[in-house]
Formats: structure tokens, C-alpha cells, sequence
């Protein structure tokens, strides 16, 4: 296979990918849309709270490219164990908050990080 055409096939992959990666992201927004009734009831949290999950899920997406920039500048094993410390310590914080509401508030705020909320 010739240069160029590896080149351009190169090319279509990395769109390919930049494509469902914009896929995934949209479906996630949309269940996020559709769960919200269910989410509300479960976890007995406001409008406003649920607010600040959506907002913060979407703040974490916003933070893609840098998260990228990150890995380029100090290498990926050193970018990835950086961010699974780093994750790490994200997870930890509800568990180490002293009052429920701070648990609740510091849960609530980094729901979308995957760090379910502790029930008391």
C-alpha cells in the first residue's frame, strides 16, 4: 500500500473514532434527560442538585483536551498513573467528609466521575 493511501486511511479511522466518540457523548446527554425523573426520586434530590450533576458532568467533558494535552506533554504511563491517583483521591472524598451533608453535597458534585452516593 502506497504511502498516501495509508495516510488517507489513517485519516478516515481518526474521523471514524472522532465520530462515535461525538456519539457517545450525545447519547449519554440524552439519558441523562430521560433518567432525570427516576434519578430524582431515587437518590430524594432537588432540581437544583440534579442541576449540579448535569452541569458537572458536563464541565468533566469540557476538560477532555486538556486531560489529552496532559498525556501528551508527560508521556502516557506517567499521564495514566497521575490520573488514577488523581482518581483515586476524587473517590475518597465523600468517604472522608465528617457530616452527611457534606458527604451528600461532595457526592452529588462528583456523581459523574462514577462515585455512587452513600446512603445513611
Amino acid at each position: 500500500m502506497p504511502r498516501d493511501m495509508a495516510m488517507t486511511s489513517l485519516r478516515w479511522r481518526m474521523m471514524a473514532l472522532l465520530m462515535v466518540g461525538s456519539i457517545i457523548n450525545y447519547l449519554t446527554r440524552s439519558t441523562l434527560g430521560v433518567a432525570a425523573p427516576t434519578i430524582l426520586q431515587d437518590l430524594h434530590i432537588t432540581a437544583r442538585q440534579y442541576s449540579w450533576i448535569v452541569g458537572t458532568f458536563q464541565a468533566t467533558i469540557m476538560l477532555q483536551p486538556i486531560c489529552g494535552y496532559v498525556l501528551d506533554s508527560v508521556g502516557l504511563k506517567a499521564g495514566f498513573a497521575m490520573f488514577a491517583v488523581l482518581w483515586s483521591i476524587v473517590s475518597m472524598t465523600p468517604a472522608a467528609s465528617a457530616t452527611t451533608s457534606r458527604c451528600t453535597s461532595t457526592a452529588i458534585a462528583i456523581c459523574p466521575a462514577g462515585m455512587p452516593r452513600r446512603r445513611r
